[in-house]
C-alpha cells in the first residue's frame, strides 16, 4: 500500500504490485475498504476497483498514482471517481437549486424546498431553505442534480 484516504466508513487504498526480482512497479490499483463497527468488533470488506464498487469518492491524489488498466469496470469506476472529484466545492453563502424538490420532516411538520443557501460549519455543509428559512441537512447532496443560482 502506497497511500490511503478514509472518508467516513470507506477507505481508499492505493496498492502497488512489484516484481520481486527487480523491484519494478508492475501495477498500481485501488482497493476500497468498507468499514463497519459494532461495539468493540470491527469488520472490513475489501472490494477491488475492477469489481466496480458503488463507493466512488476516491480522492485525486490516489487516482493520479494509478497505472493504466484495460479492465472495463475499473476504467468506468475511475471515471466516476474523477467526475466526483472534479465537482466544484460549495462555499459558504452559495445559492443552489436542486432539480427535484426535497421533502423534510421535523417538529414543525413536513415541508418541501428546492432553493437553498449553503452554510458551512467547519467540515459540515448545511443548507438553509429559502422558502421558509429552515436549516436543513441534505444527505448525499453531491449526488443530487443541482445548479448554482446567481444573486440578483
Amino acid at each position: 500500500m502506497i497511500e490511503y484516504r478514509r472518508k467516513g466508513c470507506v477507505a481508499y487504498l492505493a496498492i502497488e504490485n512489484r516484481r520481486v526480482e527487480t523491484d519494478e512497479v508492475l501495477e498500481v490499483w485501488v482497493s476500497v475498504a468498507l468499514i463497519s463497527q459494532k461495539g468493540s468488533e470491527v469488520c472490513l470488506k475489501y472490494v477491488s476497483e475492477d469489481a466496480g464498487p458503488a463507493e466512488d469518492e476516491c480522492p485525486k491524489s490516489i487516482l493520479d498514482k494509478l497505472t493504466p488498466t484495460d479492465k472495463k469496470s475499473a476504467v468506468a469506476w475511475r471515471e466516476r471517481c474523477r467526475q466526483f472529484a472534479d465537482m466544484e466545492p460549495l462555499k459558504d453563502g452559495d445559492l443552489v437549486e436542486f432539480e427535484d424538490a426535497l421533502t423534510f420532516r421535523g417538529p414543525a411538520g413536513e415541508f418541501t424546498g428546492k432553493r437553498f443557501r449553503v452554510r458551512k460549519e467547519g467540515r459540515k455543509t448545511r443548507f438553509t431553505c429559502l422558502e421558509n428559512n429552515t436549516l436543513c441537512q441534505i444527505t448525499h447532496y453531491k449526488r443530487r442534480p443541482y445548479k448554482m443560482i446567481l444573486e440578483a
